[in-house]
C-alpha cells in the first residue's frame, strides 16, 4: 500500500552513560623476557621503544565486580598521578620499597604495594581493593622511558594509577585524604562519560540498586549482577528471540508492548491460557522496554520477543504442547529460543520435544533452558541434552549486594511443606544465572499456589506466606510488576544476552554464541558439574562478539517471491532460512513451493556459501548492501546510526483501500522498511505490523560518508510492494514498476555489497 505523499524522516538519537572499562591485573614477569624477532631476549637487552604485552592475572579470592556509578558520574574509582621525584611520596607511603632493596619506579612501587597488600601502602590510599595502571596493555619498559621527558604526555599516562573501592563513597574519602599527601599531583574520581547508545541508568524504576533493600526482589538485582549495564553502552540489541511458555497477558503490560509481535506469536489452542502470569515474568526478564520511566528493563530491552504459547486452558504441559511450541519458534526465523521448562526425563520419553530441539540445532537457533528446581545433580532435559545451553540458578548473599552470588537455595522444609526446593545442576557445559527472588513484568494480581517459589503480585496467599517480594513499605501489590523464584526466571537472563549477541554477529553459529556466554562467566577457567562456567558477564561477551566482528558491518539479504509480488531482506540467518521454505511470517496459506522466496542479487557473501538448512542448496546468500549490527555511528559518537526497521502487512488485514493485487493473489504479502519511529507510526496507522529491527544505517542528516550509497526506497503499484536497494540499482528497479515514493525516496546511507567481503570504512 503506497499511503504516503509527504513525510518527513527523522534520525532518533539516544543518549547514554558509559561505565569505565573493565579491570586488568598485574603483570607477571617472564624469566626469559619478551618473545622479540622471534627469540626471547633476555631483560637488560631489550631493545629501546619495545612495548612489553601485560598478562592478566586475577586472584581467585579476590574477584572484583562490575564498576559502580551514580547519576552523578562518579564511581567507585580513583584516579591517582604521583610526582616520582617526590621524598615524601616515597618515605610515607613504600618504604618497604627501600627495605628490600626493590629499586621499581614510585608508581611500579605503590601498584605492588596495593597488588600486594602492603599495610603501609594500604593505609597510605585508605585501603583500595585492587590497583591498575591506566596505560595497561601498551606499556612502555623501563629503558624506554629513559627518553622521555618529565612532561612528556606519554611518561605522565604512565605513572597515572586507578584505584578501586568497596564503595562510591569509599572513593570519594580517598580523594579527599589523598588530596592532601604531599607528593601527590592528582586525585580525582574516574567519572563515566557520555555514550551513543542507551541511557544508563535507565530511569526504570525497579532498575536501581536499592542500598536501602530488605529483600533482593526490590530491584533488578539481576541485571546488576550479569553486567548488562554496561554491555548497554555498546548495544542494546535487536534480536529475535522466541518464548516457548505460558502466554502474555491480556492486554499485554505497557512495558512488553514494544517488543512483544503478537502477530508473529503462536498458540497451541484458541483458548485464552490460564497461567499466562509465568510467560509474561519471563518475557518481562528478557525484552522489558528501558528507559521509559515503568516498571524493569529486559536484559535485551530492544530485542523482538515472539511467544510460542504452550498451555491449554487447564494449563497441561505436555509433549506435543511444547514440541509445537518450539517449532513454531523456528519456522518464525527466532535466533534464541527460551524453554524455561524441563523434567528429569530423556528424548525417549519425550520425542516430539526432542524432534523439535533437533530441528532448532539444525536451523542453528539457540535454545536456551532451565536446568530445574529439585536440586538434582543433573539438568532437566531439554537443558541435559548436548545442543541446549543449560542454565542453573544463583541467589545473593545480602539483599543489597547484587555482585555476590552463591546457588539459589530454599532447602528441605518451607513453612511446614517437606519440599526440597533449589537450583539443579547447571551441568558441566552450562552456565547459572540470577534465579531467587526476580521482579518482573507480570500478570496483574496473578499468584502461582506453589508458595514456595514467591511468584505472584499479590501480598501473600491468604495463608500467611508472602508471595509479591518487590513490595516496598506496603506498594507494589496488584501493580503488575511482581516476584518470581526458579531456574525459569536464571534462563531468560541468558536468553536475553544472547538475543544481543546474535544481533551484533548473525553470521556467529550457536555454538560460538555459546562458547562467548561460557567464556565470560567467572567460572570459565575450571567449570564444575554444579555451575557450570558460572555467571557470565554481558559486557564481556558484548565485547568479545564485536571483536569478531569487523567494522560492525553485517550483509543485508535480499530475496524476492513470485508468489507473494514481494521483496524480502533480513540480516538474520534463520530468517532467510524460514523465508526459503516459503514459511516467514505473516503467510496467507497457499503451499510453500509457491510462497518461497529465492535470494537476488548480483553478489554473494565471501566465506558465507550457506544459510541454515535452506530449502535447496541454490539458495546461495545475496546482499546488494552492507548495514551496522550496532548502534554505534564509527564516524560520530554525538550522532547515533538510525534503526532499519522491517514492517509487513498481507491481504485480508486490516486497510481503508484494499490493493488489487489481493484480488489476483490472496498469498500478497508486503514487506515494507523505514529508519526511523515517525515511519513506524505511519505504516503502522494503515494496518501494517512492526516486525523488528534489521540492523542500523547512518540517518539521511549526517553528512555521506565516503563510500556509501543512498537506500533506496520504492514502491511497485501494481504488485503493491516495497522495494529497498542501493542508488546504483534505480535504473533496474524502476525498469520492473518500482517507481513511486512512499515518504522519502531514501532511508540513508549504506556500504553497497562490491565485492562480496566487509566494506572498509573509510
Amino acid at each position: 500500500m503506497n499511503i504516503f505523499s509527504s513525510v518527513k524522516w527523522y534520525g532518533a538519537v539516544v543518549a547514554c552513560a558509559l561505565a569505565a572499562g573493565a579491570v586488568n591485573a598485574v603483570a607477571q614477569e617472564n624469566d626469559e623476557g619478551p618473545f622479540v624477532d622471534g627469540v626471547f631476549v633476555a631483560k637488560e637487552k631489550i631493545p629501546p621503544g619495545h612495548v612489553e604485552p601485560t598478562t592478566a592475572l586475577t586472584p581467585p579470592d579476590d574477584a572484583l565486580e562490575p564498576l559502580l556509578s551514580d547519576e552523578n558520574n562518579n564511581t567507585n574509582e580513583v584516579i591517582f598521578l604521583v610526582d616520582y621525584k617526590s621524598a615524601a611520596v616515597a618515605k610515607a607511603a613504600i618504604p618497604f620499597a627501600a627495605a628490600k632493596g626493590i629499586s621499581d619506579r614510585y608508581e611500579t612501587a605503590l601498584f605492588k604495594g596495593i597488588q600486594n597488600k602492603e599495610s603501609d601502602a594500604l593505609r597510605f590510599f585508605n585501603n583500595p581493593q585492587r590497583a591498575r595502571y591506566v596505560i595497561e596493555n601498551e606499556r612502555l619498559d623501563d629503558q624506554s622511558r629513559i627518553y622521555l621527558t618529565e612532561n612528556d604526555p606519554q611518561e605522565i599516562l604512565h605513572r597515572y594509577l586507578v584505584l578501586r573501592y568497596p564503595s562510591i563513597g569509599a572513593a570519594q574519602a580517598a580523594v579527599k585524604s589523598l588530596s592532601q599527601q604531599p607528593g601527590v599531583l592528582y586525585a580525582g574520581i574516574n567519572r563515566t562519560l557520555a555514550f551513543s547508545s542507551f541511557a544508563a541508568p535507565p530511569n526504570d524504576p525497579y532498575f536501581p540498586i536499592n542500598t536501602s533493600a530488605t529483600n533482593a526482589a526490590q530491584y533488578q538485582w539481576g541485571m546488576h549482577s550479569m553486567n548488562f549495564p554496561s554491555a548497554w553502552t555498546k548495544t542494546t540489541g535487536h534480536g529475535y528471540v522466541g518464548i516457548a511458555d505460558s502466554g502474555i497477558a491480556s492486554p499485554t503490560p505497557a512495558d512488553l508492548a514494544a517488543n512483544f509481535r503478537a502477530h508473529l506469536s503462536f498458540y497451541v489452542s484458541q483458548a485464552i491460557p490460564t497461567y499466562e502470569m509465568h510467560g509474561t515474568h519471563v518475557s518481562g526478564i528478557i525484552a522489558a522496554t528501558g528507559n521509559n520511566s515503568v516498571g524493569v528493563v529486559g536484559g535485551c530491552p530492544t530485542c523482538s520477543i515472539v511467544m510460542g504459547n504452550v498451555n491449554t486452558t487447564n494449563a497441561t504441559l505436555t509433549d506435543s504442547n511444547f514440541g509445537a511450541g518450539v517449532n513454531a519458534m523456528v519456522w518464525r526465523g527466532m535466533q534464541v529460543i527460551n524453554a524455561s521448562w524441563g523434567w528429569q526425563s530423556n528424548c525417549a520419553a519425550y520425542p516430539v520435544i526432542c524432534s523439535a530441539v533437533q530441528f532448532a540445532t539444525r536451523r542453528d537457533a539457540l535454545l536456551v533452558a532451565a536446568a530445574g528446581n529439585y536440586v538434582n545433580t543433573t539438568p532437566n532435559f531439554p537443558a541435559s541434552y548436548p545442543d541446549v545451553l543449560s542454565v542453573g540458578g544463583i541467589q545473593i548473599n545480602t539483599p543489597t549486594n547484587p555482585y555476590s552470588w552463591v546457588s539459589w537455595y530454599y532447602g528441605p522444609a518451607i513453612e511446614g511443606t517437606q519440599v526440597t526446593v533449589g537450583s539443579s545442576y547447571a551441568g558441566i557445559s552450562g552456565v547459572v544465572a540470577p534465579a531467587r527472588s526476580i521482579v518482573s513484568t507480570i500478570k496483574v494480581n496473578s499468584i502461582n499456589t506453589y508458595y514456595h517459589y514467591r511468584f505472584g503480585d499479590v501480598l501473600n496467599d491468604g495463608l500467611g506466606h508472602l508471595i509479591d517480594e518487590s513490595i516496598i513499605n506496603g506498594v507494589g501489590a496488584g501493580n503488575g510488576y511482581g516476584s518470581g523464584s526458579g531456574t525459569s526466571m536464571a534462563a531468560p537472563h541468558v536468553s536475553a544476552l544472547a538475543g544481543i549477541l546474535r544481533s551484533i554477529n548473525p553470521r556467529l553459529s550457536k555454538d560460538s554464541i555459546k562458547s562467548i556466554i561460557r567464556a565470560s562467566g567467572d567460572m570459565a577457567s575450571l567449570p564444575t558439574s554444579q555451575f557450570g562456567y558460572g555467571r557470565p558477564n554481558a559486557r564481556t561477551a558484548v565485547d568479545s562478539t564485536i571483536a569478531q566482528t569487523p567494522n560492525r558491518l553485517t550483509p543485508l539479504f535480499s530475496f524476492y517471491s513470485s508468489g507473494r509480488s514481494d521483496y524480502f531482506y533480513t540480516t538474520v540467518p534463520q530468517m532467510a532460512a524460514a523465508a526459503t521454505w516459503g514459511q516467514i511470517l505473516p503467510n496467507n496459506g497457499g503451499t510453500a513451493t509457491a510462497n518461497r522466496y529465492v535470494p537476488t542479487g548480483n553478489l554473494g557473501i565471501s566465506g558465507y556459501t550457506q544459510f541454515p538448512d535452506p530449502w535447496t542448496t541454490g539458495d546461495t546468500p545475496r546482499a546488494q548492501v552492507w548495514v551496522f549490527s550496532t548502534e554505534e555511528n564509527p564516524k560520530s559518537a554525538s550522532v547515533p546510526l538510525a534503526p532499519l526497521y522491517r514492517l509487513s502487512w498481507k491481504c485480508g488485514m486490516a486497510s481503508s483501500s484494499p490493493p488489487a493485487i489481493c484480488s489476483s493473489n490472496p498469498y500478497h504479502v508486503d514487506f515494507t522498511y523505514t529508519a526511523d519511529p515517525a515511519g513506524v507510526a505511519a505504516f503502522q496507522s494503515v494496518g501494517y505490523m512492526l516486525d523488528g529491527i534489521e540492523g542500523y544505517i547512518y540517518p539521511q542528516t549526517f553528512t555521506q560518508p565516503l563510500g556509501t550509497v543512498r537506500l533506496m526506497r520504492k514502491y511497485n503499484p501494481s504488485r503493491d510492494d516495497h522495494a529497498i536497494f542501493p542508488e546504483s540499482e534505480l535504473s533496474n528497479m524502476i525498469a520492473q514498476g518500482y517507481t513511486v515514493n512512499s515518504g522519502s525516496d531514501w532511508l540513508g546511507y549504506v556500504y553497497p555489497n562490491t565485492n562480496g567481503s566487509v566494506p572498509a570504512i573509510q
